[in-house]
């Protein structure tokens, strides 16, 4: 063979690796062990029934996997809430999630908020609706969910916790 045909090869080969380590809009396949504050926060979002019925609705069940990512503290555009967890869920399709809150009671712990916002992917972008709040809420939670779907995301078991909502470690 020629260095013409091995060098395509070569190319063709490398492509075709870092094609498999990502996903649609640029996702990471692989994915490190996720982090007791976003496991923590998981188990006591997916202990309110509320929860569990949204996350049905884009097919995760209880004792299931899925992918997940998350932040501490503020979304840009909304009124300062440090310490609230935004944990974002996403169906197995890919295109459908939900963005989950809860916030901290007065001991510390953490408290499931009723107020999630359901989200769609359209292209590279998620939108966000069916939460608390107008249009201007709606798009400052999708411009959040879409700055949230570029950093790294964990494979989660959604399992209720079996005690109270403790508060997770940061």
């Amino acid at each position: 063979m020629d260095q013409t045909a091995n060098s395509t090869r070569l190319i063709l080969l490398v492509s075709l690796l870092l094609y498999g380590t990502v996903g649609q809009a640029g996702e990471s396949r692989r994915s490190a062990e996720a982090p007791q504050a976003l496991t923590s926060a998981i188990a006591c979002l997916v202990s309110a029934d509320f929860v569990q019925h949204k996350l049905e609705g884009i097919g995760l069940k209880i004792g299931t996997s899925a992918w997940a990512r998350y932040h501490v503290g503020s979304v840009p555009g909304m009124n300062p809430t440090p310490g609230e967890f935004y944990v974002a869920v996403y169906g197995e399709d890919g295109l459908h999630g939900w963005l989950l809150i809860a916030c901290r009671d007065a001991q510390g712990n953490l408290v499931p908020v009723r107020n999630g916002y359901r989200l769609t992917r359209e292209d590279t972008r998620w939108v966000a609706d069916e939460g608390n709040g107008g249009l201007a809420t709606y798009k400052a939670m999708s411009e959040f969910a879409t700055r949230l779907a570029q950093r790294p995301r964990y494979r989660v078991t959604l399992v209720p916790a079996s005690a109270p909502c403790a508060a997770p470690k940061p």
